[in-house]
């Protein structure tokens, strides 16, 4: 089979794979509490989403074998679920672009008002809440006296000599210097404190500090975890050759074997924690090999001229592989599927040919390397999925297509290979 054509296949099945997980991973009902606009408070099951924006609906379950009901900010006041709390509320926020390309000349403030789920990022004495939403410019904050009153920042440009100039309009700054107004200490903190959830958490932390006291509840702050672990699998490699200039037809025209070889190194992840359906940075050193022989003929007539070629080439790597890596709950468990590249340094080789020569039916025997002069790295794209079971265990499949030992511009050599890989997480 043609390399290419396997690569389309394989392609072609990551694409089924992507749409299976959009229709069937949509549920993963965890433990959490609904309260409605009269005070009553329901515990149930909440399809957690670890929600990159903030939803505007969730899915409820008094019990897991219970029909789901459906809640709005319209008609429940907070939810929770793990470390998360949700509240509605009326507010307005800013739809103008705060990115470059996008920004507008007027200074003014565009206001929309609308009811949504805000998440509590600190609850007390003085609140923060964000409202994160794929459909406006940037992360908005708000704290609440009697009502939500929206931090407002907003970015715009103006024309000065020629030159696009522009300005961070900073209200929020006057806005929490007046709501902190009981921390004296709170103005040298506030001189360059960015409209970021980070810094604005901080800000907080030097409020509650300063007054002597302790939030009620504080979010937890997004980090990337790491994962490292150990890998083992085997792998099957095949070989081709593609060359128009005769002197390279035996190797364009030779008929190679397969070659299964046992293939282990260790692994290190950098996770997102954003979303819970995760993106992640997935780093590999590899152990990979490859013994794989192969005859070809080259002949004017069989009684007159004869050759036979005899090949085996046989390379050992040491490689650096790097993915970025898409996991999903299906579930109780995790699909994932990832691509990336892969850099390989030759640290063991057999590179030999045997060549029959016979004329007239008289035989000789030369010996040499297949290709004179063979790199010594190899570079690589990986595709593959798999599934992940109790956090530890992955069992994964995957390809590779690599440019192999050839350093010569009019002949190319790809090495296919099929990976079968199992890994342990510590």
């Amino acid at each position: 089979m043609k390399l290419k054509s396997i690569i389309k296949k394989t392609l072609l099945l990551f694409f089924v794979i992507f749409i299976n997980q959009c229709i069937y991973s949509k549920e993963n009902y965890i433990a959490g509490y609904v309260i409605k606009l009269n005070g009553d408070t329901l515990h149930g099951f909440i399809n957690y989403k670890n929600w990159a924006k903030n939803p505007n609906k969730i899915s409820f379950k008094s019990t897991l074998l219970n029909e789901e009901t459906i809640y709005t900010p319209m008609i429940i006041k907070e939810f929770g679920v793990k470390d998360q709390i949700y509240i509605s509320g009326i507010v307005d926020f800013e739809t103008s672009s705060v990115e470059y390309d996008n920004i507008s000349f007027d200074p003014n403030f565009t206001i929309e008002k609308d009811t949504i789920f805000l998440q509590t990022l600190i609850k007390g004495d003085k609140n923060l809440y964000l409202y994160s939403s794929k459909s406006y410019g940037h992360d908005q904050y708000y704290f609440k006296k009697d009502t939500f009153e929206l931090l407002k920042y907003r970015r715009f440009k103006y024309l000065w000599n020629y030159h696009y100039n522009v300005v961070d309009y900073n209200i929020y700054i006057q806005q929490l210097r007046t709501y902190m107004e009981d921390c004296p200490d709170i103005e040298a903190k506030l001189t360059n404190i960015k409209y970021r959830t980070d810094n604005l958490i901080q800000l907080y932390k030097s409020y509650y500090d300063c007054i002597q006291s302790k939030p009620i509840f504080q979010k937890k702050p997004d980090k990337p975890t790491f994962g490292f672990g150990l890998f083992a699998g085997v792998s099957q490699t095949s070989i081709e050759f593609l060359s128009a200039y005769p002197a390279w037809e035996y190797l364009v025209k030779g008929k190679f074997n397969q070659s299964t070889n046992l293939t282990t190194g260790l692994f290190f992840e950098v996770i997102s924690s954003k979303g819970l359906q995760q993106w992640s940075m997935y780093n590999e050193l590899m152990y990979s090999s490859y013994n794989i022989t192969g005859t070809a003929d080259d002949y004017f007539s069989n009684d007159i001229r004869h050759h036979i070629y005899n090949i085996n080439l046989a390379y050992s790597y040491l490689k650096m592989n790097n993915l970025v890596r898409f996991s999903f709950p299906v579930s109780k468990v995790d699909l994932f599927i990832n691509g990336g590249i892969s850099n390989g340094l030759v640290f063991s080789e057999t590179n030999y040919q045997k060549t029959e020569s016979i004329l007239y039916g008289s035989s000789t025997f030369d010996e040499e390397k297949a290709i004179v002069d063979s790199k010594k790295y190899e570079f690589g794209y990986l595709l593959g999925f798999g599934i992940k079971l109790k956090k530890r265990y992955s069992l994964e499949y995957r390809v590779e297509l690599g440019n192999g030992m050839s350093p010569y511009v009019n002949l190319g050599s790809s090495i296919f290979r099929n990976f079968l890989i199992a890994s342990y997480r510590f």
